[in-house]
């Protein structure tokens, strides 16, 4: 049996830049910057002030655009 710590090793949590974000959401780095004004998402902040998200905690707030046939509704 895998004790806590070892468990939570396992799960390594994933943070990433504003471009990065951006590019798997499909949206722009400004609506990112929005959205974090608004409170709908929460980034981190590196010792010299560019932004990190975890994706996993924004990927369940952000909705995803679809790719291939579906992909023209949402254009």
């Amino acid at each position: 049996m895998l004790s806590n710590k070892r468990k939570t090793r396992r799960f390594r949590i994933m943070k990433i830049s504003i471009g990065k974000a951006a590019e798997e959401f499909g949206v722009s780095k400004e609506t990112l910057r929005r959205w974090e004004r608004s409170g709908k998402i929460v980034s981190e902040r590196t010792p010299k002030g560019h932004r990190r998200y975890d994706l996993a905690r924004i990927r369940g707030l952000v909705p995803r655009k679809p790719h291939g046939a579906d992909a023209h509704k949402y254009a």
